[in-house]
């Protein structure tokens, strides 16, 4: 696929954030937040997964992998839900 996508002059680009946070998640958040641990994950990224929440950008584009109900959850925590002073 890569090859194909040069040919079209496509070329991949680093879309991770100023402190190599990733906006965009293959994987699902709660796979991501345990990524760093996997061996296979570490060995095979092109960038080395961050540990824990760290591995999300507050720019977060996207996740894979979830169902439309966690979609939601994630859009009302994301953007909707506010915090109350203390």
């Amino acid at each position: 696929m890569g090859r194909c996508l040069a040919a079209a002059g496509i070329y991949p680009e680093d879309t991770r954030d100023e402190n190599g946070s990733d906006r965009f998640h293959h994987f699902h958040p709660t796979e991501q937040l345990v990524m760093y641990k996997d061996p296979f994950a570490r060995k095979n990224a092109y960038y080395p997964p961050l540990k824990g929440a760290n591995n999300f950008s507050p720019q977060m584009i996207g996740f894979h992998h979830l169902s439309p109900y966690e979609m939601r959850v994630f859009d009302y925590f994301l953007y909707k839900l506010k915090r109350r002073a203390s």
